[in-house]
């Protein structure tokens, strides 16, 4: 079984932030990492460090190593440079040898980050993910659970695959960041910036990495309905942005700061351009606007169909238009033999799908919503799809 989050979180070994512009693993179990004294940054969060010299380069202290030997989720931020060629952002090896090694690269023809690993020729896993180039920042996380190993970016699986066996890696050989530690010829030293390497010794699921993902330079207030005359301040990601505009100007308290409030008086389509250095990053959010005095109170929207595969697309059922609603009394789901498996008066709460953390079988469910709007009350009820 995968960790929970807040096991997850707390199953933390090694944590090098570099706030402070320093190299100490603020988890105190692990000593500093060596290295020059490279460019301290803005990063996602405080400060990271930057990789711009053919010399400049990491390592990491050997009592790192055994976490690799076993169930382990490594994580870390990374901010594209101006590599041409493959080059490796972390890897361990001995000289040219495909043995015992892994090796994490950036692949900028393809724009992909690439991982591999092997305890011999015989056993060679390689895994690779598409990289946003759009973003400034790309997290990546690599996660092990018995024999299996995910790659994720940016909170989304890319890549995963099944190793025939157990892989044991060297103990005698440092973890390098930002050298190839002469893998690989045509491979450069990484240009680019790092932050948050963050080493967990548990194996991390699909939902703890989507919500450990801080999403930086990004807009996480979602598309929203409020009535006119009420306000929402929109929140957005951490950011290292110098120049922030907002447009249209019109109902938000200030345009250029990172999470104005914003008081539209008609249904609006706001974008924010973020501006760091040569990284320029673009996001909206659309806010609708409701006159209280035409609501609709009979018009409870809801899907006639989702699909709950884990794919974060439409993967919860709830209600769309749940401003209409002042109380919820009750919302439940019952399968085609009457049985109840969902129930909740936060309208707030969708169903994702499951009874007892089994997914459900696709199939007609009906729901039953009994709500309060505008000082009535009014019950609906009617049938959806459950599709795979």
């Amino acid at each position: 079984m995968h960790a929970q989050m807040g096991s997850f979180i707390d199953s933390r070994v090694m944590s090098y932030s570099f706030d402070n512009c320093d190299y100490g693993d603020s988890s105190g179990l692990h000593d500093d990492l060596m290295g020059s004294n490279m460019d301290c940054i803005c990063g996602v969060v405080d400060q990271g460090i930057a990789f711009d010299d053919s010399a400049d380069r990491l390592v990491m202290p050997l009592s790192i190593n055994d976490f690799f030997n076993r169930d382990f989720t490594l994580s870390f931020y990374v901010q594209l440079g101006n590599n041409t060629t493959p080059a490796s952002i972390l890897s361990l090896r001995k000289g040219i040898s495909v043995d015992s090694f892994f090796n994490i690269r950036y692949l900028p023809v393809q724009q992909t980050i690439s991982v591999q690993m092997a305890e011999s020729p015989a056993s060679f896993l390689d895994l690779s993910a598409d990289l946003d180039t759009n973003l400034c920042w790309n997290h990546i996380v690599l996660s092990k659970q018995g024999l299996n190993y995910f790659l994720y970016v940016n909170g989304e699986l890319g890549d995963e695959i099944l190793s025939s066996k157990e892989l044991q890696f060297r103990q005698d050989t440092t973890i390098i960041i930002a050298s190839n530690q002469g893998a690989n010829i045509g491979e450069e030293t990484f240009n680019g910036s790092l932050d948050e390497i963050e080493l967990f010794n548990t194996s991390a699921g699909a939902s703890d990495i989507r919500a450990y993902y801080r999403q930086p330079d990004q807009v996480l207030t979602q598309d929203t309905t409020i009535f006119l005359g009420e306000s929402v301040t929109i929140n957005v990601g951490p950011s290292c942005a110098d120049i922030i505009q907002w447009q249209p100007a019109n109902g938000l308290d200030d345009d250029n700061i990172l999470e104005p409030t914003a008081t539209p008086d008609e249904s609006t389509l706001y974008s924010v351009r973020l501006a760091n250095n040569s990284c320029i990053i673009n996001d909206t959010l659309r806010i609708n606007v409701v006159n209280r005095d035409s609501l609709d109170c009979e018009g409870l929207l809801l899907p006639t169909a989702f699909t709950p595969n884990g794919d974060m697309l439409n993967d919860s059922y709830g209600i769309s238009n749940k401003f209409i609603i002042d109380d919820l009394r009750r919302f439940e789901i019952y399968d085609r033999w009457g049985q109840k498996v969902f129930e909740t008066s936060d309208k707030e709460i969708s169903w994702d799908g499951t009874i007892g953390g089994n997914r459900i079988n696709p199939g007609m469910y009906v729901y039953k919503v009994e709500y309060t709007c505008l000082g009535n009350d009014y019950s609906i009820s009617n049938s959806f799809s459950v599709l795979r």
